[in-house]
């Protein structure tokens, strides 16, 4: 799993401040790995830092946009079976969806991902 996407998953379930530390332990990571991606998740406005705390953007952690995304990424994979999808040769529509995700986390982080 990309190291970036597991930080920044890290600090949205906390639902807290964390340290670089703190971060650290949660996933595993050393500190010196944490404090490269960090300052990408702040550049493109998914972190916030106050001194030496990090926490998420307040949109990540509302239930209720949380249930409205997952709703509508279920309508989106829903789509993908759909048998007038054409797929490629060597590529499953699992693997497509997983491309559109990606594309979608690369609409937000063009530059870092």
């Amino acid at each position: 799993m990309d190291a970036r996407y597991e930080i920044f998953k890290a600090i949205v379930l906390s639902k807290k401040m964390l340290t670089l530390s703190d971060i650290s332990k949660r996933v595993k990571m050393d500190q010196q790995r944490v404090s490269y991606h960090l300052p990408q998740l702040v550049s493109c406005g998914l972190v916030i830092k106050d001194g030496y705390n990090y926490f998420p953007q307040p949109i990540f952690i509302d239930d209720g946009l949380h249930a409205l995304c997952a709703e509508k990424l279920s309508d989106i994979i829903t789509g993908f079976s759909d048998e007038s999808i054409i797929v490629c040769d060597g590529q499953t529509k699992e693997d497509i969806v997983i491309e559109c995700l990606y594309a979608l986390i690369k609409l937000v982080m063009p530059e870092q991902v």
